[in-house]
């Protein structure tokens, strides 16, 4: 863990001593050369490709909710990456331009769980035990974004999950708090490798949150019926939720 968040300061060190205005609009693979060429003058080439490949960090969007329509709640998400995701994530908001200041009012509320490669075979079929380990990483990691606490204990309807690159999974957490949902999102996506669809299904097993038709079909209908089959945003993370 100690070496994951070193590698994670070491990136946002080289940011500030890099001339972002620079590199904006430029593309953004040569961005990334940019910013792996900088790091590895801190950190050996082997050392980075060994700790970035088998690293796993997991990025928590926070829910958001708009005070004027409390109705109208915005899931939070999970994204799991690694160290070489993270600096390419990196370089895209810098070729765009994008800076935590300029973007600071549109922003959703983030925070990283990074587990290091020793740490993710250690929570493999340790049951809860493992997940024990996960809600402290988590109130850990929330603690030290400024996040109020409190916001874990919130009840969670449901939480989106993509593994970096690919398509989400919405996953339905109702009768959960946001901290349970988190837990067993991130443990099941962890301590077991699974695709989003896969994440989903275990998650929702688990929780006792699966739809009672278990049917793509029937979910479908009922998006037409309801109307919430066209109403969807795609946030800046990738995610989409319906807006109804």
């Amino acid at each position: 863990m100690a070496e994951n968040k070193k590698q994670e300061s070491t990136i946002e060190n080289i940011k500030k001593d890099i001339d972002l205005q620079e590199l904006k609009g430029q593309d953004p693979e040569i961005v990334y050369q940019t910013l792996k060429s900088a790091v590895q003058e801190e950190i050996t080439p082997e050392k980075w490709d060994k700790v970035a490949e088998n690293s796993t960090i997991i990025k928590v969007v926070m829910p958001e909710e708009n005070e004027a329509e409390p109705w109208n709640k915005k899931d939070g998400g999970v994204i799991k990456e690694n160290l070489d995701d993270a600096l390419r994530a990196a370089a895209n908001k810098i070729s765009q331009g994008e800076d935590k200041q300029q973007n600071a009012g549109s922003k959703r509320i983030k925070f990283t769980v990074p587990f290091g490669p020793g740490e993710l075979e250690s929570l493999k079929g340790q049951g809860e035990s493992a997940k024990n380990y996960i809600r402290e990483k988590i109130k850990s990691a929330a603690a030290s974004a400024q996040i109020d606490l409190s916001e874990l204990d919130r009840g969670q309807k449901g939480l989106n999950f993509k593994n970096m690159g690919s398509r989400s999974a919405s996953i339905k957490t109702t009768g959960h708090t946001l901290l349970e949902a988190l837990t067993e999102v991130i443990y099941v996506s962890v301590a077991q490798e699974m695709n989003p669809d896969q994440v989903k299904g275990a998650c929702e097993h688990n929780m006792g949150t699966a739809s009672n038709t278990g049917m793509q079909a029937g979910n479908m209908i009922d998006d037409m019926i309801n109307g919430t089959g066209d109403e969807v945003e795609k946030t800046q993370e990738g995610f989409t939720f319906t807006a109804g």
